[in-house]
């Protein structure tokens, strides 16, 4: 699983595997007081929304991303 989003120019950033909470994590610091974009994207070829997510916007593709909004 890779994290991609807008905050790395859509550059794919792995993500980690939890044995114990079996869950992915990645950690990206962002700036406060932004929003961004980001999606998953599993085995290379499957697109996920986070969802846990504060929002979703259409993107341009015809489906959603998901959206993470940072404050101070």
């Amino acid at each position: 699983v890779t994290l991609l989003g807008d905050f790395t120019d859509w550059q794919p950033v792995p993500m980690k595997f939890n044995k114990k909470q079996k869950t992915f994590r990645a950690k990206v610091r962002l700036p406060k007081n932004g929003t961004f974009h980001f999606r998953y994207l599993i085995n290379d070829s499957e697109w996920e929304n986070d969802y846990q997510a504060d929002q979703y916007v259409p993107n341009e593709f015809g489906s959603e991303n998901s959206v993470v909004v940072t404050y101070n």
